[in-house]
C-alpha cells in the first residue's frame, strides 16, 4: 500500500461534510488519525508525512490546517526519527507560518525535528 493509499481517508475527510462528523463525533480525526496511524510501519509514516503536508498547505480552513498539524505530530512520532523528510523541509516555513495560531502544534513540530 502507498502513503497515498495509507491517507486517503483522512483526505476524503477532509473534502467531505467534516463539520457535520464533528458534530457527531468530536472525536472523528482523532479516531480516523488513530485508525490510520495503528496501520502503518516507522517507514510508512516517514513516508506519509509529505503527502499530509502537502494536505496542510492546501487547507483554506484554519480548523482544518490544526487537524493536519496534530497528524503531522503523530506521523512524526511514530516514524520514529527526527531526519526532516525532503517535503516538509521544503515547505517548513509556509508550514510554520501556517500552523502560527496553534503555537503548542508548531512547537511540538520544531521541536520534535529540532528546528529554531
Amino acid at each position: 500500500m502507498t502513503s497515498t493509499e495509507h491517507i486517503q481517508p483522512f483526505r476524503a475527510a477532509l473534502a467531505s461534510d467534516w463539520q457535520s462528523a464533528l458534530q457527531r463525533d468530536e472525536w472523528f480525526f482523532s479516531r480516523l488519525e488513530e485508525d490510520i496511524a495503528t496501520r502503518l510501519s516507522s517507514s510508512e509514516a516517514f513516508a506519509t508525512i509529505d503527502e499530509v503536508a502537502e494536505l496542510l498547505l492546501r487547507q483554506r480552513e484554519p480548523m482544518l490546517r490544526y487537524y493536519c498539524g496534530v497528524f503531522l505530530i503523530r506521523l512524526a512520532r511514530l516514524s520514529n526519527t527526527t531526519e526532516l523528510p525532503c517535503g516538509l523541509r521544503s515547505a517548513w516555513d509556509t508550514v510554520e507560518q501556517l500552523l502560527r495560531e496553534y503555537p503548542d502544534i508548531a512547537g511540538q513540530l520544531r521541536s520534535w525535528y529540532r528546528q529554531p
